[in-house]
């Protein structure tokens, strides 16, 4: 389990999940929530506050994350 430091506490990060996999579970336990996490599945949440982690799968499994962050000026 973990957390993204760099993202930003105020806002949710949106988490796509995709490859040819099964049987993938996402734990965010402060929520006491698990959610399967099949290809496909788009999660948003505060990466930033909320320790969160995945089960071991077989197959590929690819996570895409846009975080979102205030501009760098």
């Amino acid at each position: 389990l973990h957390c993204d430091p760099h993202s930003s506490g105020n806002w949710y990060d949106i988490t796509a999940n995709v490859g040819d996999h099964s049987s993938c579970i996402m734990s965010i336990p402060t929520l006491g929530v698990e959610l399967v996490y099949d290809p496909g599945m788009v999660v948003a949440f505060s990466r930033h506050l909320l320790r969160h982690g995945v089960n071991a799968v077989d197959g590929n499994w690819h996570c895409l994350t846009y975080y979102m962050r205030d501009n760098i000026h």
